[in-house]
Order: structure tokens, then C-alpha cells, then sequence
């Protein structure tokens, strides 16, 4: 199991941890993953850490705790372990991927091993004297009589079940009409078979995902072993019709993965360009024109169809930044002008 959450701070992350391993008593355990990652960049997890509450006050010990905090934001288990028990976790195996490291969000990551039945799961098993194989009740067609309740006998612990993911689907030959359209309008270079959708209805391709061919190759091969809650860079994401050729948009969240492999709908920008799109953006209902930029940029911004666009800053040597919008056309009395709209990517934006 991997743990891995977008916080770094310990009490958040080392804490949950440290937790866990100490209520399984040696049935999981921590899994060095550093040697596994050639070329990423992290700091080791830590063993110490200081709790504090919402307000930034600190507390080295739980006794310092005022009981209405005590009762309200931190419990006992939030402390660090005792440097006795804290040797024994290897806390140091967690990997703490920071900002500034390789120009990405700050991520924590931990690979838990589970070696064992867990100290309640050996007593659930116990109290029950008939056993239903775990296929079965991890099947979809489980008789409502086998399936696991509390006071039943038999079977696994009904938070075992989990719930049902979505499936992920790869593209496959019937879908290369979708990756053409979109690799055309984008002159994308991605390859079709690392892109892939996720839902029931295969038809419904509302996100489109990309991965490696090997990360490909991990979940085709273990469907039936391996329950996926998230793979993938979000890359594409289908819209409404508004005037553009292509019926999907480029996503914010993999703009980094995909924006260095489009051929087209780009759009490079100077220092002065990218800070006025960002100043000129705080209102949605008044998009900036491409007067507002410097000439080259208007001329390509001119010139360039109603569609989804990558504006793209590269300082040398240093800050990238990509940046997705959308780019449309306002019709004037008297006058054609065209205009761009830019906002982050969000759920439920049009």
C-alpha cells in the first residue's frame, strides 16, 4: 500500500504513519522506496516533529495541551514516539519531495508492506468459526447471505469490501478516432496506447489520461490484484461545443507532461505578456483583448482559431511556466476583436 498524501507537515504525515505502524504491531511495515527512484530528488522522513494548534502555538509534550485544545485538535497520538520506539518504526524510509527539489508540488510518499494480520483482524478472524474464501466475497454475484455484516460468520471485516473504483480503460483501436482528433487539433506527439479514460460506460470518455507504456503494462497485467484508486496525468478533458474544431481541452493539472509535446496552439510569451494575462485574468466576464499584449504575441493570438491554448514563459536557465486557457472571439459593431479567456482548471468549469 502506498501512502501519500500533498502535505508536508509531520503531524499530518509522520504521525499517521507512525500510528499505524505501532497499532499493527510488525504486521506492516515500512519499505525503503529511495534506491527504487533513480533521479528523484527528497529528504528522508523525520522522527521528531513539534504538534501545534490552528493558531501556531506549539506544544512539546501532550501534558502542555490545554484540555480544551486536548478535546478539540491534538490527541496523544500526534506527539513523535519515544526515541526507543521511533529507532524501531524507520520513519526515515518515508520520502519528503519538497518544491524547490525538481519544480513540482510539495508531496509526501510512503510504501507500507503488510506482512501479517493486523492485531484486529486476528481477533475478528477468531470470533467467527466459518470462513467464505476472500474471492468470494470480493466478487460482484456475492449471495447477500455470504456477504460480510457485522455479526456475521465467516468472511472478512465489512470495511474489507471498500468501495468499487471506476475502472481504468486504455485506448483501444475503436478509440483512435478520439486520439486523432485530438492529436491533429494539438499536433500532439503522446503516443494513442498511453492514453486512457476511466469509468463504467467505455463510451463516455469525459478525462482523458496518459501514463508510460510500462505503468500500461502494471495495470493491464494486474486488474484482478490491484485496486486503483488514482493512475495517470489528467491531459484532456472533454467540453462543451464553443466554436473550437477538437471537443476536448487541455488540462491544467497535466500541463507540464503535455504542453512539451504539442506542435501547435501554443503560444510563447515574454515576461510582460505572461504578468499582464495574470493581472488581466482576476475577472472572468472581462477577458483581456490582444491588444493588451506586445505585437507578436496579438499577431499569433490574432491569427489563431477559436479553441484551447498553452501559454507557455520559459526563463532561461530558470522559471517555466505553462499555463492553459481558452481562446475566443468577440464580435464588435463596427469592429472584429479578438480576445482570450484564462482560468486554472477546475471541476465544473465550462
Amino acid at each position: 500500500m502506498v501512502y501519500s498524501t500533498c502535505s508536508l507537515h509531520p503531524v499530518e504525515d509522520e504521525a499517521v504513519v507512525a500510528r499505524l505502524l505501532q497499532e499493527a504491531k510488525g504486521a506492516v511495515r515500512l519499505v525503503e522506496v529511495g534506491s527504487m527512484l533513480p533521479g528523484l530528488r527528497y529528504t528522508r522522513g523525520v522522527s521528531t516533529w513539534i504538534p501545534a494548534s490552528k493558531e501556531g502555538q506549539l506544544y512539546k509534550t501532550w501534558e502542555e495541551v490545554p484540555e480544551k485544545l486536548a478535546q478539540t485538535q491534538l490527541r496523544p497520538s500526534m506527539f513523535p514516539p519515544t526515541p526507543e520506539v521511533a529507532a524501531t518504526l524507520g520513519l526515515d524510509r518515508c520520502l519528503r519531495l519538497l518544491p524547490h527539489h525538481q519544480n513540482t508540488g510539495g508531496f509526501f510518499l510512503a510504501l507500507l508492506e503488510k506482512v501479517s494480520l493486523c492485531p484486529w483482524e486476528q481477533d475478528w478472524a477468531s470470533s467467527n468459526s466459518k470462513t467464505i474464501p476472500r474471492q468470494d466475497i470480493l466478487a460482484e454475484d456475492v449471495p447477500p447471505q455470504k456477504r460480510a455484516r457485522l455479526g456475521n460468520k465467516g468472511g472478512l471485516p465489512p470495511r474489507e469490501r471498500g468501495f468499487k473504483e471506476d475502472p481504468f480503460t486504455y485506448f483501444k483501436e475503436e478509440d483512435e478516432e478520439v486520439y486523432k482528433g485530438v492529436a491533429e487539433y494539438y499536433s500532439l506527439s503522446l503516443p494513442c496506447r498511453g492514453f486512457l479514460s476511466r469509468g463504467r460506460d467505455e463510451s463516455k470518455k469525459k478525462n482523458l489520461y496518459f501514463t508510460t507504456e510500462q505503468v500500461r503494462d502494471l495495470v493491464e497485467n494486474n486488474e484482478d490484484r490491484l485496486k486503483l484508486i488514482n493512475t495517470g496525468v489528467k491531459t484532456f478533458i472533454k467540453c462543451e461545443d464553443k466554436g473550437s474544431r477538437c471537443s476536448y481541452r487541455l488540462a491544467q493539472e497535466g500541463a507540464l507532461t503535455t504542453v512539451p509535446f504539442l506542435g501547435s496552439r501554443l503560444v510563447g510569451m515574454e515576461r510582460a505578456d505572461m504578468a499582464t494575462l495574470l493581472h488581466t485574468t482576476q475577472h472572468i466576464d472581462r477577458p483581456p483583448t490582444a491588444a493588451m499584449f506586445s505585437p507578436e504575441v496579438a499577431k499569433v493570438l490574432t491569427a489563431m482559431e477559436t479553441g484551447s491554448v498553452a501559454y507557455v514563459y520559459s526563463q532561461e536557465g530558470g522559471l517555466t511556466i505553462h499555463l492553459v486557457g481558452w481562446l475566443g472571439h468577440l464580435y464588435t459593431i463596427g469592429q472584429y476583436q479578438s480576445s482570450l479567456k484564462y482560468w486554472p482548471i477546475r471541476q465544473g468549469d465550462p
